[in-house]
């Protein structure tokens, strides 16, 4: 009885992976012919090889860059409703707190915004 409980827990376990559903998206830069791709689960976006914490989870969710946070710092803005998403990264300056809107607007080394559209993954 105890292996038939421990197989059917683990079963459920590892079952659950199988339904953590993450979206793929394809968006086109605005006003420019760039493409690139993002996909998005419950907790991270991922970007090429940059993940982005998700802070908020609603009609638009709000993700921000963790890599180094006293280095630099980049966030994720995507609309579901409207589908457009908001990109930027920028350095934190010696002295600086990483936190401060003040800072951010200052010390921006790029702001992209995109028209995404709901795609699936290809394998």
């Amino acid at each position: 009885m105890k292996k038939f409980l421990g197989i059917v827990v683990l079963g459920l376990l590892w079952s659950g992976t199988l339904y953590a559903e993450r979206t793929f998206l394809i968006c086109k830069e605005v006003n420019k012919s760039k493409i690139d791709t993002y996909s998005f689960d419950k907790e991270f976006i991922y970007s090429g090889a940059t993940k982005y914490n998700i802070n908020s989870n609603t009609d638009t969710i709000y993700a921000s860059f963790e890599n180094d946070p006293t280095r630099e710092w980049g966030f994720i803005s995507i609309n579901r409703v409207s589908g457009t998403l908001e990109r930027a990264h920028g350095l934190v300056m010696p002295g600086e707190d990483h936190k401060k809107v003040r800072m951010m607007k200052k010390n921006k080394l790029f702001e992209i915004f995109y028209n995404c559209q709901k795609t699936y993954k290809k394998f």
